[in-house]
């Protein structure tokens, strides 16, 4: 019997050549190895599909390459579907083409699943990465209060939060895969910007959610 990864990554992507061999080596630098990528081209036209195609192809194992028929450009939350549908693991989360996980991302939100059962998910503030392109911009991390850190907050969890700061909005929780799939995942009339907030809204209208005070 084949046995399931814990954790399912899906990266979505359209041209983007530029940063997707990073940003999946990003993932390949975590500290655990029972993952999975699922990498989904949004009808790219530039050597997207070439580089998706040799990163699965060199390891077919744990990373496959989905696109929607005839290679059609149908938006992020369809894409983010396309890889949910295909998710073996326990554990979901995102890591878009243009992201980075620190090394402990999926091990140090893994462990506050564990210290809190009753969350569907966990999250933590992210990291603006200016100096990625030598700016002059120094990196910024995200502050969230500190009343939510190292908290199980029930429905609604922190959108009271991003409502008084919308740059206080976090990016890739991990999610219990059962879940988050009988909620539908993303609404695909959502095509573009903010869809990860508009899934952010309805997860934590739903379901209890812990806040880790790292950065990851």
């Amino acid at each position: 019997m084949t046995r399931h990864p814990r954790f399912s990554v899906i990266t979505i992507v359209r041209d983007g050549e530029v940063h997707l061999a990073e940003a999946v080596e990003s993932l390949r630098h975590q500290s655990v190895e029972d993952w999975e990528l699922h990498i989904v081209d949004d009808g790219s036209s530039d050597g997207t599909l070439e580089i998706a195609t040799d990163l699965a192809d060199g390891d077919p194992g744990r990373i496959h390459l989905h696109r929607h028929p005839g290679g059609e450009n149908r938006g992020m939350s369809a894409s983010r579907n396309l890889g949910l549908r295909h998710a073996a693991g326990e554990f979901v989360t995102w890591l878009d083409h243009d992201d980075r996980f620190l090394p402990r991302k999926l091990e140090g939100l893994h462990e506050a699943m564990d210290r809190s059962p009753e969350a569907v998910a966990v999250i933590g503030p992210c990291r603006r990465w200016w100096t990625w392109s030598a700016s002059d911009i120094e990196d910024e991390d995200q502050t969230l209060p500190a009343r939510v850190l190292d908290t199980l907050l029930p429905p609604p969890g922190l959108l009271p939060v991003f409502l008084e700061n919308p740059r206080a909005v976090p990016l890739a929780p991990l999610v219990r895969r059962r879940p988050l799939v009988a909620m539908g995942g993303h609404v695909e009339r959502f095509r573009g910007m903010y869809e990860d907030q508009a899934f952010l809204a309805r997860l934590m209208f739903r379901h209890p959610v812990f806040v880790i005070p790292e950065v990851l």
